[in-house]
């Protein structure tokens, strides 16, 4: 009987632990409408929590290219991007400690989502501010970093990208390491030609979720 009783609780104790599960997503933004003042007007096309409301993409806004006549890059997933640039930044407010002005964004949860882990996503890199229709791409270093939900820094990584093509050029896919129970990812643009004029597209963000 005694047996039966000690097997029984600890039964009850593992029945009773509950692992958080991460669910995956893919944002390509192809989803999101974009509003017709905001090729004037950026801001009016924030990106905030996208297609599945569980992520804030902070300062990033939404480039649409179904009308483009000479686009920078060809979208991984036509035909919406989502970009950030130095306009946005500076609206958003810099982060404390900030040297200068670096093109960046900051990612955090949203919803009822407590951490995230971010697998991939394609970037590219361009110039002329937040136009999509004609604009000229340019070769940039990117750079993540973050914090988990214990505060602690999580790895920081870099991409170098360069066009392939004189327009259109193609979209790089970037597999990340270690980006994991994050609460909050900060993607900047940390070289290139010229730094304040330049944009990075954000395509096929493929992450997951805990709640």
């Amino acid at each position: 009987m005694l047996k039966v009783t000690i097997f029984s609780y600890l039964g009850t104790l593992c029945s009773a632990t509950v692992i958080p599960t991460c669910k995956s997503f893919t944002e390509t933004f192809d989803t999101l409408q974009p509003n017709p003042l905001g090729e004037v007007l950026p801001i009016l096309n924030q990106v905030g929590t996208g297609t599945y409301k569980n992520l804030n993409y902070g300062t990033a806004v939404l480039t649409p290219f179904e009308n483009s006549l000479l686009p920078p890059i060809t979208p991984k997933s036509p035909n919406n991007t989502a970009v950030i640039g130095v306009g946005l930044t500076l609206i958003g407010g810099l982060p404390t400690g900030s040297v200068g002005i670096t093109p960046q964004s900051t990612i955090k949860p949203a919803g009822t989502t407590k951490s995230f882990d971010l697998d991939s996503l394609y970037i590219a890199c361009g110039l002329n501010a937040m136009n999509s229709l004609v604009g000229v791409r340019t070769a940039c270093g990117v750079t993540i970093t973050g914090k988990d939900i214990n505060g602690n820094d999580l790895p920081s990584q870099t991409l170098e990208w360069g066009p392939d093509e004189l327009v259109g050029s193609s979209m790089e896919y970037w597999k990340l390491d270690g980006i994991v129970k994050a609460k909050e990812v900060t993607i900047k643009i940390t070289s290139s030609l010229s730094q304040t004029l330049t944009i990075v597209f954000l395509d096929n963000v493929k992450y997951c979720v805990r709640t």
